[in-house]
Order: C-alpha cells, then structure tokens, then sequence
C-alpha cells in the first residue's frame, strides 16, 4: 500500500469514527431522559462502579462523547483526543461489561482498539486541522 493510500485511509477511518461518535452522542442527547433511565438501570446492576461521583458525573457521558467525536472526526488535537478518548471509552466498556451489558461492552472495546490503532499510525493523520504538527511531515 503506498503512502497516499496510507493517509487516505486513515482520514476515512478516522473520519468515521468521529461521525459514528457524534451521531450516538446526538442521538443520546436528543432522547437524554431515556438515557438517564438506562445508566440508572446499568447503575441498578452494576456492583464495581457504583458510587456518588461516577452516578454524578456520568449524565454528562453523552456531551463527552460528542466532544470527542468531533475532534477526531476533524483531526483536531488528533493525538491526545484518541488518547483521552481510548482511556474513556475503555473505562464506559469496564462499567457496561460490569453492568451485563456484554454487547455494548464488546462494541466499545472495539472503538477503543479502532482508536488505538489511529493512535499508533499518527503518522498517516496529513488530512486535519492539525497535520502541520505531524512528525511525518516534519521528517521529509
């Protein structure tokens, strides 16, 4: 595979997920009270995540995820969003898998490796807002 298609591909891979995050997201905060009743029903069920500060903070999941989503979807701070984004999406795969909620667990550990394999080739990240930052370029 050339190089162009190197960074082709991980624009439209990257591209994707950033939308795919911003479409739940928006999705979520549309339908907001259904998704309040679902996170008490996971909060109901889950023993290990059960406290005052994640039951405070987690309404505010959805408004995260859109943040997120539209950094990587427009390769703004690329590299720190898929960390950050990997770190939480990895931590929402633990409380759903502890939750019962093994589907949409195995769907978020797979964002997360979809995430970290971005992560691991930045390098081909050209097409974004921050690709005067890119060691590649840097090195040519």
């Amino acid at each position: 595979m050339t190089v162009k298609n190197k960074v082709l591909t991980y624009a439209i891979i990257r591209m994707l997920l950033g939308t795919t995050l911003i479409v739940h997201a928006v999705l979520s905060i549309f339908s907001y009270q259904d998704f309040l009743v679902r996170l008490d029903d996971y909060f109901d069920t889950t023993q290990v995540f059960n406290n005052l500060f994640l039951r405070l903070t987690a309404p505010l999941v959805p408004f995260e995820e859109f943040a997120v989503g539209l950094f990587i979807a427009t390769g703004l701070f690329t590299k720190n969003t898929l960390k950050i984004g990997s770190f939480l999406l990895l931590f929402f795969a633990a409380f759903l898998w502890s939750a019962g909620e093994l589907d949409r667990a195995i769907l978020h550990f797979g964002t997360v490796v979809t995430m970290m394999i971005l992560l691991y080739n930045n390098e081909y990240n050209l097409y974004s807002l921050d690709w005067h930052n890119n060691t590649y370029i840097k090195q040519q």
